[in-house]
Order: structure tokens, then C-alpha cells, then sequence
């Protein structure tokens, strides 16, 4: 595998609460979490074949940004309340690590690694973000 762009760099995760340093942080084939791409879980087939297509529960998925990675922790899974999203981490990585086949090819800014460890908790229950918010995001991203 080439050496991808900061890889060397500081990562971050966005993902379930309440994890803490030092804690790895697992595929959710391994620990059974859900994770954003379960959310649609009984959508139409269509939608669901797409998700599947880009999301791989086999692998955990790093950011090179803490922004891209506390979006992932705002959609996470609402464990304990409506509206209570995940945790963002800075993490390790503990293997070596793979492009991420669904972001900006050759970026770099999106990879997976078997596994990582809790170096930190940047913020816990990052809140949803508002349709304003989302809109933005999406703005920005074209």
C-alpha cells in the first residue's frame, strides 16, 4: 500500500459515547454497535444497497479533520435520549491504514485501520446539527 497523505497526522473519530482514553475503538462487526449507515435500517432496498455499498461494518473510519469527524459524531446513533449524538475522539491508529473508497480519491482525509486507540475525548454528546447547519455543509461540499 502507498503511504497516504497524513498519515503521520493526527486523527480523530466521531462515534459512540462514553468511550474513554486509552479504549480502543473496534469495527462495529466486532462490537455489534450500530453505526450511521444502521440508522436507515428498513429503508428501501435501493437505499440500503447504496449505504451497504459505501460503508464497510469490518473497519473503523478515521478523519484527518476534526470537523468531518465531529459531524460523524453528531449522526451517531442516539444511545440514551432523542437527541443525544456520540463522542469525538482523537485517536491512534493500530494498523495500517487504507483509503477510505468512499471520500475524495487520493485525499487522504478519510481512511480505515483494523482498530484505534482513545489518545483523548475532544467533546462528548456532540448535538445534531441544525437543517441550516446540514444545508451549509452541503453547500460547502459542491
Amino acid at each position: 500500500m502507498a503511504s497516504l497523505p497524513g498519515a503521520a497526522g493526527t486523527w480523530y473519530h466521531g462515534g459512540i459515547p462514553g468511550l474513554k482514553r486509552g479504549q480502543k475503538i473496534l469495527p462495529p462487526a466486532v462490537t455489534g454497535a450500530l453505526s450511521c449507515a444502521d440508522k436507515r435500517l428498513g429503508a428501501p432496498a435501493a437505499e440500503q444497497a447504496k449505504i451497504d455499498a459505501v460503508h464497510d461494518a469490518n473497519v473503523v473510519y478515521l478523519a484527518a479533520s476534526l470537523q468531518d469527524a465531529r459531524l460523524w459524531a453528531a449522526l451517531a446513533p442516539a444511545y440514551g435520549g432523542r437527541n443525544r449524538g456520540g463522542d469525538l475522539y482523537e485517536v491512534t491508529p493500530d494498523g495500517p491504514l487504507a483509503p477510505d473508497p468512499d471520500y475524495l480519491p487520493g485525499d487522504g482525509g478519510s481512511v480505515t485501520c483494523c482498530s484505534a486507540t482513545i489518545v483523548r475525548v475532544v467533546e462528548r454528546r456532540v448535538p445534531r446539527p441544525s437543517p441550516e447547519a446540514v444545508a451549509a455543509l452541503w453547500a460547502a461540499a459542491r
